[in-house]
């Protein structure tokens, strides 16, 4: 994400050539593609990620109940600490940043057409 913000930043410098606004525009598309693919693929990492919390605070449930209460204090801390290994925060702001940048990059595209 941060490399498409990096090229919107760069397209909409009044001082590039024409030539070049023209290949970074292909480069700006191809890296829209790839962070759509890129984007799919966490949101569905982080379904999975849910489904193995529960997973695996219901298996935790169950070893306190059957007794193993290391088990099961263990598996929590496991899944605790997965949890917070994912940085989903992380990701939204640099979305909501290219975003931004986005929005004032086709504001810009479109009072150069006019």
């Amino acid at each position: 994400m941060s490399r498409l913000m990096k090229l919107l930043e760069e397209s909409m410098d009044p001082n590039v050539s024409e030539h070049y606004k023209s290949s970074l525009n292909d480069r700006i598309v191809e890296v829209r593609v790839e962070s759509a693919e890129l984007r799919n693929c966490l949101l569905e990492m982080s379904g999975f990620m849910d489904h193995v919390t529960k997973l695996a605070t219901a298996s935790a449930e169950i070893s306190y109940l059957a007794g193993a209460e290391y088990v099961s204090t263990s598996m929590c801390e496991r899944v605790n600490s997965a949890n917070r290994e994912v940085e989903f925060d992380k990701t939204k702001k640099l979305e909501e940043q290219l975003l931004k940048v986005q929005a004032e990059f086709v504001q810009r595209m479109c009072n150069e057409e006019t």
